[in-house]
C-alpha cells in the first residue's frame, strides 16, 4: 500500500519535534497537491498512449473498410479524452490509496477533484457513443446510388435511426452522472418507489411529445416520405422538399430558401401531396389565352422549336391542345415533361415567356380582342 509523501513528514516530525508549525503544514499541503497533480499527470499520459496505440491497431485493421475507417474518424478525439480522463482518474485514486482525506485541510477540494474527474470521465465515454452514431448516416451517404429512391430511403432511416441512438445515449449518460451524486441516487430511488403515479402523469404531460418521436420513426420505416422528397405539406399550397426528419418535427426547404418546420404528425395524419414519391420527373402544363383565330400549326411547331433548344426538357412527351373556348377567346394547353419539379417550373416560364414575345413580334392578329360590331337600322315598312 502506498503512502503520500506528505504523510511521511507527517509520521517524522510527530516522532520528532511533535505537532507541525504552520510553514510545516504549508508545505506538506503543497507536497500532498504536486504529488496528486503528477499521479493524475502521469494516467493522463498513460491514458494518451494507450489511446494512440489502440487507434493505430485499430486503423491498421480497419483500412480496408469505408465505413470502420468513418467510425474511427468520428470516435477519435473522444477515444483519446475519454482515455486521457480515465488515465487521469486513475493514476490520482492510486496517489490516494491508504490516504485518510479527513485528517487532510484539502481534503475537501481534493475529493471534489476526484468527482469531476469521474464526471468528466463518464461525459466522455458517452461522447464516444453519441459520435459513433453518426456512422449509420455515413455508411448510408456512401451507399450506392444507383436507385435514388432507395438510397433516399436508406438515408432518411439512417437519420432517423442516428438520432434515436444519440437520444438514448445521452439519457444513458446523464443518468450515469447524475448516479455519482448521492443525493440524486436517493432521489431516483423515491421515484422508482412511486414509479405508478409518476408514470401516469408523465404519460399525459408527454402524450403530445411522444407521438411526435413514434411519428417520426414512422415516417422514417414506413416510407412515407424520404429526405429529398418535395412535397406540398401547408395550406397555401406551398412546394419544398424535405431535408430533415427528426425524431419530433420534419423541416421543409422552401423554393425561397425558408424552412418549414411541421410537427412529425402533421404527415401521419393529414394528406399531403409527394411529388417524388416514385420518381421525381413530372408533368406541367402551360395555358395561353388567344384570340379564335389562332394558327394552332404554328404554336405547334414554335413550341417543338423551343423545346429542342433547352435542356430543361427531358424529352419524354410534349403536347398542345385547344382545351376550352369562350365568347371571344381559346384556351390553348401547353403540356410537357421535366425531370423534376424545379425544372418543370423554370420550364413552364420558358414558354410562357417564349410564346407571349413570339405571339406579340410576329402573329400580332392572334392576341385577344374585344369586338364591337354595330348593328346596322333596318328600315321597317309602314303598312297604311
Amino acid at each position: 500500500m502506498s503512502t503520500s509523501p506528505s504523510a511521511i513528514a507527517r509520521l517524522v516530525s510527530q516522532e520528532g519535534d511533535g505537532p507541525q508549525s504552520g510553514a510545516e503544514a504549508a508545505v506538506s499541503d503543497a507536497i500532498d497537491i504536486a504529488s496528486l497533480l503528477l499521479g493524475v499527470a502521469v494516467g493522463a499520459l498513460l491514458g494518451f498512449l494507450a489511446a494512440a496505440l489502440v487507434s493505430a491497431i485499430l486503423r491498421s485493421i480497419l483500412r480496408r473498410s469505408a465505413v470502420g475507417s468513418m467510425l474511427l474518424k468520428r470516435v477519435r478525439t473522444p477515444f483519446y479524452v475519454a482515455l486521457m480522463m480515465w488515465g487521469g482518474l486513475l493514476g490520482l485514486e492510486w496517489m490516494l490509496q491508504g490516504a485518510d482525506l479527513s485528517q487532510w485541510s484539502n481534503g475537501a477540494l481534493v475529493s471534489t477533484s476526484t468527482h469531476v474527474l469521474l464526471i468528466l470521465a463518464i461525459g466522455a465515454v458517452t461522447w464516444i457513443a453519441y459520435a459513433a452514431a453518426w456512422v449509420f448516416e455515413d455508411a448510408a451517404r456512401m451507399r450506392n446510388r444507383a436507385d435514388q429512391g432507395r438510397a433516399r430511403r436508406f438515408e432518411t432511416q439512417a437519420q432517423v435511426v442516428r438520432r434515436l441512438v444519440q437520444l438514448i445515449v445521452v439519457i444513458i449518460g446523464i443518468v450515469a452522472i447524475l448516479s455519482t451524486f448521492a443525493a440524486a441516487r436517493q432521489a431516483m430511488t423515491t421515484l422508482l418507489a412511486s414509479a405508478g403515479l409518476i408514470s401516469v402523469i408523465a404519460g399525459l404531460a408527454a402524450q403530445q411529445t411522444l407521438g411526435n418521436v413514434f411519428a417520426g420513426i414512422q415516417l422514417a420505416f414506413t416510407d412515407a416520405i424520404r429526405v429529398g422528397d418535395v412535397v406540398v405539406a401547408n395550406d397555401k399550397g406551398e412546394s419544398g422538399a424535405i431535408e430533415e426528419i427528426t425524431l419530433s418535427y420534419v423541416v421543409v426547404r422552401l423554393w425561397d430558401e425558408r424552412r418549414l418546420i411541421i410537427p412529425s404528425t402533421y404527415f401521419t395524419s393529414t394528406t399531403f401531396e409527394n411529388w417524388t414519391r416514385r420518381a421525381a420527373a413530372q408533368l406541367g402544363t402551360v395555358e395561353i389565352h388567344l384570340d379564335w383565330a389562332a394558327p394552332m400549326a404554328l404554336i405547334r411547331q414554335k413550341v417543338e422549336s423551343l423545346l429542342q433548344a433547352t435542356d430543361l426538357w427531358d424529352g419524354r412527351t410534349w403536347n398542345v391542345q385547344m382545351t376550352g373556348s369562350d365568347t371571344s377567346t381559346v384556351t390553348v394547353r401547353i403540356l410537357v415533361s421535366a425531370k423534376n419539379s424545379g425544372s418543370l417550373w423554370d420550364l413552364r416560364c420558358y414558354l410562357r415567356e417564349h410564346i407571349i414575345a413570339w405571339v406579340v413580334a410576329e402573329e400580332p392578329w392572334a392576341r385577344p380582342a374585344t369586338r364591337i360590331q354595330p348593328q346596322a337600322e333596318v328600315a321597317v315598312p309602314v303598312d297604311t
